[in-house]
């Protein structure tokens, strides 16, 4: 086995982490010893053992929580990650939220958020590391319960929504995968317009030197995504920021235009999200000047 990544792996109270912007790695390290590098060598041999790619959430989660139930029994003692201790604390509601996201692929709250976590990152892992405990504890032979957590397989989805009820976790009858898609797609915020001209434009005004992006619900005004479009950086209008609207409704980008060109760029889902945490729906916007 090649083990890399023991940057992070072996970091202790006393490494120093003060030259990083946030406090990320400093919460890391507060709770890891030497011997985090036996778990982090079970957990991710777990990993070379597991079926598919998760289709979604809650495939995802159950993954990675699936590696660390393993890994806590094989080590004989309760795992106590950063995101572990503060799941065990804060159960009930994660349980809530993580129920609203789980057959989305929204992971960005739950999973690999570092830095950008507004609580504790990577509660996802907890998540599935609940589930993944649930799951043993009702089973009442328990080495086939570790050979179905292990080898589930994350390809097929339904196979990992029965594991989910099989767990128990969640009440039955309180899992209604259609209804919380629905309401998922409903509460996701979208482009009201693009202002002064709207998206489509044959006639852009040259002489326009900014443009409004006018959402359908107030954004966190800390983040945004924007990329090229398929015509690369040559018809890209963007050349700076002016901020969001006191209320978080619209964005303000700064432009650039030439006669007679095509522009193009994609409004994406990456970093746009509502005040309420949901992703924007992705627009493709597409113009051409006079």
């Amino acid at each position: 086995m090649v083990l890399v990544g023991t940057e992070i792996a072996t970091g202790g109270p006393g490494t120093d982490v003060s030259e990083f912007e946030d406090n990320w790695l400093a919460g890391v390290f507060q709770n890891q010893d030497a011997d985090n590098i036996v778990a982090l060598n079970i957990h991710e041999y777990i990993h070379t053992q597991q079926n598919g790619e998760p289709q979604d959430l809650l495939g995802l989660a159950i993954s990675e929580g699936a590696c660390d139930f393993i890994t806590e029994l094989v080590m004989g003692r309760k795992m106590q990650n950063n995101y572990i201790q503060y799941g065990r604390a804060h159960e009930k509601e994660l349980k809530e939220a993580f129920k609203r996201d789980m057959f989305t692929s929204d992971y960005m709250q739950w999973m690999y958020n570092g830095s950008q976590a507004e609580t504790v990152a990577d509660l996802g892992y907890f998540m599935g590391y609940a589930i993944c405990t649930a799951y043993y504890q009702q089973a009442e032979n328990k080495p086939q319960a570790v050979k179905d957590i292990i080898e589930l397989d994350y390809l097929d989805t339904l196979a990992v929504e029965h594991f989910l009820e099989k767990s128990g976790y969640y009440e039955p009858g309180t899992v209604n995968k259609a209804a919380l898609q629905k309401d998922y797609a409903a509460k996701r915020p979208y482009v009201l317009r693009l202002e002064p001209f709207p998206n489509g434009s044959l006639e852009a005004d040259t002489a326009v030197k900014e443009m409004r992006i006018v959402f359908s619900r107030p954004m966190n005004t800390h983040a945004y995504s924007i990329s090229y479009g398929e015509r690369g950086k040559e018809s890209f209008p963007i050349t700076g920021l002016g901020g969001y609207s006191e209320d978080g409704t619209v964005l303000t980008l700064k432009i650039a235009l030439q006669p007679d060109h095509e522009y193009e760029f994609l409004i994406t889902d990456r970093s746009f999200r509502s005040t309420e945490g949901y992703p924007l729906k992705p627009l493709e916007v597409k113009f051409k000047t006079r």
